[in-house]
């Protein structure tokens, strides 16, 4: 059996899915067709807007960021010629200070207010003393003044000069003569002064002893009858005699030399800085000085009359022998106790409490 050729029509009968050909689907149909395209369009128009919307804020972007770099480096150049323009004019008004110092405008700052006002104040001052030193030259004051200061001044230097001398003196590290001790005792209990003066002879090379010189080149007078710069007050032997100041003490020496045909001089230098005595031991010479026993401090023990002197004899009266120092102490010959180191600055003020007495023999 065989079927009808219709091609909308299945082999059960029933027409075919989407073959409908009546003009009303065809209508149908069209319409779908019109609608898929507009929703294409509306897609297309989108994505379009999108685009150019994406592209527009690029260009605006690029464009801000021209405008901002244009005007960060305009403003970098103008505050870099801002700031240099302001430190030259600070510059300026600094340094015309002086050139400018009466016209108002310069002083703006806080700073140059007060520097304006100390000159001010300094000027003033200068202007007082100037009048009044005027007023003090009329009349006559001033020249007491100036006096008085120049001589205040001149004991300064004096003073200074003696500090810088004993600091010198102190300064110096280490010397020692090789000079041998002689001992005052038991022999002469109060001969300290012509003992040292046999330590002298003996580094010398003259062979004398203590006793010799004692006994027969030392001048001697009673006590409270001799004066101690022209002899021994008392007897060297004695435990209550008093002693002898450097002129006794050089005219032994000089008789001494003069028995042995010596063409040595014997210098008196008392008045002598210590820094000199130290001189002349750093040269090879020995000094006979005046301190006192142990560096103790002196003071007045007795006083007599001669022949309207009145002769002032201090206790602890002691001559030793300056022999060498060291950086701290002066190393002394010392009748008393032998090769024996004293501090320096004892040492010096004790030489000033007894007359800066000193000999020297060469």
């Amino acid at each position: 059996m065989s079927w009808p050729k219709n091609k909308g029509i299945n082999r059960h009968g029933k027409q075919k899915r989407g073959t409908a050909v009546c003009s009303a689907g065809k209508e149908v149909s069209m319409e779908k067709k019109r609608n898929r395209q507009k929703r294409i369009s509306k897609k297309i128009s989108k994505k379009r807007n999108i685009a150019a919307a994406f592209i527009l804020a690029g260009m605006m972007a690029v464009i801000v960021m021209v405008a901002v770099a244009a005007r960060t480096k305009n403003g970098h150049i103008t505050g870099f010629i801002q700031r240099a323009d302001y430190m030259k004019g600070e510059i300026e008004a600094v340094s015309s200070v002086d050139a400018v110092y009466d016209e108002e405008t310069v002083w703006q700052t806080e700073e140059q207010m007060l520097l304006k006002e100390s000159m001010i104040e300094q000027t003033e001052i200068y202007e007082k003393e100037k009048n009044e030193n005027a007023e003090e030259e009329k009349t006559g004051a001033g020249t007491v003044k100036a006096a008085e200061i120049e001589e205040s001044l001149e004991k300064e230097k004096l003073g200074e000069k003696e500090i810088v001398k004993a600091a010198a003196a102190r300064s110096k590290s280490y010397k020692k003569l090789d000079v041998k001790c002689v001992l005052q005792n038991p022999e002469l209990p109060t001969g300290c002064e012509i003992t040292a003066l046999t330590i002298v002879l003996n580094y010398l090379g003259y062979d004398v002893d203590k006793l010799t010189l004692a006994d027969n080149f030392l001048d001697k007078g009673r006590v409270g009858e001799t004066s101690p710069y022209k002899a021994f007050v008392g007897n060297p032997r004695d435990e209550d005699a008093c002693g002898a100041f450097a002129p006794v003490i050089v005219n032994s020496a000089k008789r001494y030399l003069y028995s042995e045909n010596s063409d040595m001089n014997v210098y008196n230098v008392t008045g002598a800085d210590y820094s000199e005595l130290v001189d002349y031991v750093d040269n090879g010479h020995p000094v006979l000085v005046w301190e006192t026993m142990w560096m103790s401090k002196p003071h007045i023990a007795a006083e007599w009359n001669i022949d309207g002197e009145t002769i002032v004899w201090k206790s602890h009266e002691h001559a030793m022998v300056l022999i060498g120092y060291t950086a701290d102490t002066y190393i002394m010959a010392d009748p008393l106790r032998g090769i024996y180191e004293y501090d320096k600055e004892v040492v010096e003020e004790r030489y000033k409490d007894m007359g800066r007495q000193a000999i020297v023999i060469y």
